[in-house]
């Protein structure tokens, strides 16, 4: 309730909840014509004059706490800010002197020049010549350099831990053959839950593997989002934050734009066979495809035919009822929905089925 606090004391009579559509448009994240996204913060009024004559609407000045004008704001701001690029749109900004950041994946984080100054940005020899990227700490006490290693593989010290609380050598050799120890000691990311269907495949795989190795391969599950995510997945994975993961290059904030943009020429198909049929020939055809995710071993394939539009509380039948809804979608049908005067909302799976609940979302396609 102490995050509503400041939005709720804009309202003098809260008999009546706060409409939706109403946010502050001195502040937000824009997508930019390259697929990137910007976040401005001109709350301040100086700021606020300042950023609305360098985007060129200097009629948008004087309406700063007019809460009515916030959604016409909005949406041409979200115009303007997809006519440029993000570096054209860095270099404005910041020659006017406006407040503004990028938003970075991993990936340009790790890259940023303050990030690498500061020793944020970190690169180790893991196992096998792999270079593991790690953050730094940034906490700093007095100027000498911290200490830094690399943490053991998975599993490389399960033996001297059994034996430091008491077990034999012929017990922990008992849990080894009975597959509770396994020989390669693997981890999995997925952003959905055990009980959703996708889940419930995992684990019957899962299961698959460590009887056909007869416990020499031993994999535990990490699920809902908490190893890897679904917007920053390709690069986490890559980073070796997880040894196999469920990645989707759709939901990416940035990048990855031949494996986020084909799959809507899939869109209507209901017959997941054949699509997936012809997604394995361009595969085949163009290795642009496969360098997108260089860095990473692509075990297999998802195909997420048909796709549907599924609203919470009431039926779609004209492009008029999305006016007013936050709909769950992927990144690249934001502009789409803005066009039909919906909000396109690029949250992850594993959060979408409580937020549809709650109410914060209105639909998902």
């Amino acid at each position: 309730m102490s995050l509503l606090v400041n939005v709720l004391s804009r309202h003098s009579d809260l008999s009546s909840i706060p409409p939706r559509g109403t946010r502050r448009a001195d502040m937000g994240l824009w997508r930019t014509r390259d697929g990137k996204f910007i976040c401005t913060t001109d709350m301040e009024p100086r700021y606020w004059a300042i950023f609305c004559e360098t985007v060129g609407r200097p009629d948008f000045v004087a309406l700063q706490n007019d809460v009515e004008s916030r959604p016409e704001i909005r949406s041409a701001l979200e115009a303007i800010f997809r006519e440029r690029d993000l570096d054209e749109w860095l270099a404005i900004l910041g020659a006017a002197g406006t407040q503004f950041a990028p938003v970075h994946s991993i990936g340009e984080a790790l890259e940023d020049p303050h990030n690498k100054a500061r020793g944020m940005a970190l690169s180790y020899q893991g196992a096998g010549g792999r270079t593991v990227r790690q953050i730094g700490q940034p906490v700093r006490f007095g100027q000498e350099s911290p200490v830094r290693w690399l943490g053991r593989a998975p599993g490389a010290d399960t033996e001297a831990l059994l034996e430091d609380i008491g077990l034999s050598k012929a017990e922990i050799e008992t849990l080894r053959t009975t597959g509770a120890l396994g020989e390669f000691q693997l981890t999995y990311s997925t952003s959905y839950s055990p009980t959703h269907p996708y889940g419930a495949a995992d684990e019957q795989w899962i299961e698959r593997i460590q009887d056909q190795t007869d416990g020499r391969v031993a994999i535990t599950p990490f699920w809902g989002g908490s190893l890897i995510t679904s917007r920053e997945g390709v690069d986490e994975l890559a980073a070796g934050v997880a040894d196999i993961a469920f990645i989707a290059p759709i939901y990416a904030s940035s990048g990855y734009d031949l494996s986020r943009l084909t799959p809507q020429f899939f869109y209507g198909y209901e017959d997941a066979q054949d699509v997936l049929g012809v997604y394995l020939d361009l595969w085949e055809e163009y290795p642009q495809f496969a360098e997108e995710l260089d860095g990473v071993k692509v075990l297999g394939f998802n195909a997420g035919t048909p796709m549907h539009l599924m609203l919470r509380e009431q039926p779609f039948e004209e492009l008029a009822d999305l006016q007013g809804l936050r709909i769950r979608s992927a990144v690249d049908y934001v502009g789409a929905l803005a066009n039909f005067g919906a909000e396109g909302v690029t949250m992850p799976m594993a959060e979408t089925y409580p937020s549809l609940q709650r109410g914060v979302l209105d639909g998902v396609i």
